[in-house]
């Protein structure tokens, strides 16, 4: 009988440990059916992507990033969050956007993307945002086709029924919630060249849906207003409202005077 007690405190205290070293997906990226870029993504206009300071050995690092990212999605015991996000931090304190190939600038987003889903900390949103302004200079349609692919499915990212909204740039989610009836959620902006957004919603059933949505950590005096009602928008972090959607509801976000924080 003891025995028996102790297997099962051991499996028990495995499963925490396990949980602890691999936390569940805080949001996952959409899949593609789901998904659609309504405009032309704004992209770095200039002949050459982002660099790393020369003091930084960008392709052990980024093999590092990669290496971290892989373990995670294989459960290998050697995967470690806090090691993970703080090789991030090292490299992330060193970039400047001026020249790092394709393939890279590619890297350095998806490894945002895993951390955003894994953490849900906005700063990883924020930098994928920051990647899609400035890192990606495409040559040509080919390329461009290639960016809008990898970004597609982290502009919302979800989690059941509930949605982050991680990337401002006009796009449309579409997906059918879970105690029935179509779901239809889209951006209207012309960030950053507006200080104005809109998230409209179309349901065929009114809805409980939770909503987060990212404040670049520059936006002080952001306001965040749904149906009437004014929320709170932390610099940084995500405005979080929770309610039951309707057909024609809309967030409706304003964001303070456009500041020079390399395009965010």
């Amino acid at each position: 009988m003891n025995r028996l007690i102790y297997t099962t405190v051991f499996i028990f205290l495995l499963s925490c440990s396990d949980k602890n070293r691999f936390p569940e997906l805080v949001s996952e990226k959409v899949p593609d059916s789901q998904i659609e870029v309504l405009e032309k993504l704004k992209l770095a206009n200039r002949d050459s992507n982002f660099s790393i300071d020369q003091k930084v050995d960008a392709k052990q690092y980024f093999n590092d990033l990669n290496h971290f990212q892989d373990l995670y999605f294989k459960k290998d015991s050697e995967f470690n969050l806090e090691n993970f996000e703080k090789e991030w931090t090292e490299i992330s304190a060193n970039i400047n956007y001026s020249k790092l190939n394709l393939n890279d600038a590619e890297s350095w987003f998806k490894i945002n993307g895993t951390l955003t889903q894994i953490t849900g900390d906005a700063k990883y949103a924020e930098e994928m945002q920051q990647t899609l302004l400035q890192g990606f200079s495409p040559q040509d349609n080919e390329e461009y086709k290639e960016i809008e692919n990898l970004v597609a499915p982290y502009i919302f990212t979800k989690n059941v029924d509930h949605i982050h909204v991680n990337i401002y740039t006009p796009a449309e989610l579409q997906f059918e919630h879970t105690l029935e009836g179509h779901v239809k959620v889209w951006q209207e902006t012309d960030f950053p060249d507006s200080e104005n957004m809109t998230i409209n919603f179309s349901m065929e059933k009114q809805r409980y849906i939770e909503v987060f949505v990212r404040i670049p950590s520059w936006a002080k005096g952001t306001t965040v207003t749904a149906m009437g009602v004014k929320y709170f928008a932390p610099p940084g972090d995500y405005t979080f409202i929770a309610r039951k959607w309707t057909e024609g509801d809309k967030i409706e976000i304003h964001f303070p005077k456009k500041q020079k924080m390399a395009g965010l």
